[in-house]
């Protein structure tokens, strides 16, 4: 039995002092891609809570939808004049609006000066921006048709993009490499 026990102990010590796979290292150049929580707000209530994977701040914006268990809803890009290029969309994303309200509202917190001179475009309309281009909107007359209200605190880095009756708010998760 207690030889047994030797044995079992022996290759246990064996067992652990193997070798793991490195990880892989990232190109040379590119950039880790940035995450954000995601939550989706009708009123008050939670609509839709996941992640949200950008792998660049230039142009094509490139991202990424998970839901909460990480499986990948949809996959796409968005370019400086707010044209989306759909890789994939799955599960409960086929039918649903939420991609284009999703590429619209990125559009306008990542694109901010292509964003005003949309919102400029209508001649009842005016782009507002505040705070160094921390805080933006677009108004029809006194109404706001939208805002992003951007931050870079340690708290909070992220951002939170509202229209009527909606709001998406964006919170940075944090990155050890960045």
């Amino acid at each position: 039995m207690t030889k047994k026990i030797i044995l079992f102990l022996v290759l246990l010590g064996l067992s652990g002092c193997a070798s793991s796979i490195p990880p892989m290292d990232l190109e040379e150049g590119a950039e880790s891609p940035l995450l954000y929580s995601i939550r989706i707000y009708r009123g008050d209530e939670v609509r839709f809570s996941g992640i949200l994977v950008l792998q660049s701040t230039g142009t094509p914006l490139s991202y990424a939808l998970l839901d909460s268990t990480g499986v990948t809803l949809l996959s796409a890009e968005i370019d400086e004049q707010g044209q989306q290029n759909m890789e994939s969309r799955q599960g409960p994303l086929k039918d649903s609006h939420l991609p284009t309200l999703l590429a619209t509202s990125l559009y306008r917190i990542f694109f901010a000066h292509a964003a005003a001179s949309d919102c400029q475009a209508d001649i009842f309309s005016f782009y507002r921006e505040t705070e160094m281009g921390r805080r933006r909107a677009c108004y029809l007359g006194p109404l706001s048709l939208w805002s992003v209200q951007q931050s870079d605190d340690s708290l909070f880095a992220g951002a939170i993009y509202s229209q009527t009756g909606l709001q998406i708010k964006l919170v940075r998760i944090a990155n050890d490499s960045q």
